[in-house]
């Protein structure tokens, strides 16, 4: 899943279907993971011009995954988006409130790895946060940013399912490939492209695209 965007301002409706989600669908189709790839929260002013973080948000999206205690159905993987990113100074700044009210924030603050074994068979999870330092506010915080630091960590946790006997390895990212930016000369293409194990890319961010794309999928050659 990916989007959520549970607000305190608009839809409230977003958070009944995303309880729905965390109590019927994930007990009925019994998933060994889940995965949310950010904008986990809107973070949008009341106005829906401005930006900042908003605690009763993250509140709700920790609440619904508490009281569905939808982590002892299955594995739950979130990732940080934009609008969770809006305003945030630093990875510690106080308000980056993904630290202490999402599934993994306490364990990784920012790119990490999980495996799972399914039918004898072990997939690696590489969740990458390409969120700006610091995150800019609404309208200017958009594109993602992988500086060189960060991508070498990414290159570390694809090595890491190597040794650890991952047959799979699946990428996700709030961001789409097409923006995401770089501070070094390798790009998350390269690093999948070197990487035969790699089996899905999954990301959101752009919605619909504006109703022009309403499924974005596309399929790798080779």
């Amino acid at each position: 899943i990916s989007d959520i965007h549970i607000s305190i301002f608009k839809e409230p409706d977003r958070i009944t279907q995303f309880k729905e989600f965390c109590d019927l669908t994930v007990s009925a189709f019994k998933p060994p993971v889940v995965i949310a790839s950010g904008d986990l929260t809107d973070a949008k002013a009341r106005d829906a011009m401005g930006s900042g973080q908003h605690l009763d948000e993250w509140k709700h999206y920790k609440r619904v995954l508490d009281e569905s205690r939808v982590l002892e159905k299955t594995t739950w993987l979130d990732v940080r988006g934009n609008h969770d990113n809006f305003n945030i100074l630093n990875i510690d700044a106080p308000d980056n409130y993904f630290l202490n009210y999402s599934a993994q924030g306490k364990h990784h603050s920012r790119s990490y790895l999980h495996q799972i074994t399914v039918n004898s068979r072990k997939y690696s999870f590489i969740a990458v946060d390409a969120c700006l330092q610091p995150g800019p506010k609404r309208p200017f915080n958009f594109v993602g940013f992988l500086d060189a630091k960060e991508m070498e960590t990414i290159k570390e946790l694809a090595e890491e399912s190597k040794r650890l006997g991952s047959e799979s390895i699946i990428c996700f990212v709030h961001y789409p490939t097409s923006s995401i930016l770089y501070g070094g000369d390798e790009s998350l293409r390269d690093v999948m492209a070197k990487n035969k194990d790699g089996l899905a890319y999954l990301c959101g961010h752009y919605h619909t695209l504006a109703g022009i794309a309403p499924e974005m999928y596309t399929l790798q050659r080779g």
